[in-house]
Order: C-alpha cells, then sequence, then structure tokens
C-alpha cells in the first residue's frame, strides 16, 4: 500500500490503492469465512463421534 505514493501520476497511485485495500479485505473476509466454517465442521464432527 506504501508504493501509491510513488506514482507520479496521482490518479493512477490512488486506484493502485484503492485495489491493494480491496484485495486485502477480501482476503481478511475469506480468512474470517475459512475459521468460521472449519469451526462449525469441527463441532459437528466432535458431536457425531460421541
Amino acid at each position: 500500500m506504501g508504493e501509491s505514493k510513488f506514482y507520479t501520476d496521482s490518479k493512477r497511485g490512488i486506484r493502485e490503492l484503492i485495489g491493494d485495500l480491496e484485495n486485502q479485505f477480501k482476503r481478511e473476509y475469506l480468512a474470517e469465512q475459512f475459521l468460521i466454517i472449519k469451526e462449525d465442521v469441527e463441532n459437528k464432527l466432535n458431536s457425531l463421534s460421541r
């Protein structure tokens, strides 16, 4: 994200920054969703084995 300050075209730098932020939020969201699903599956498997 810090690379955006090196662009001589400020509009391009801002577009790059927005793209970086969007990708970061997508990765964080997907990681959170994965953990929620993983915990749910583990809980269901544990309840089946009892």
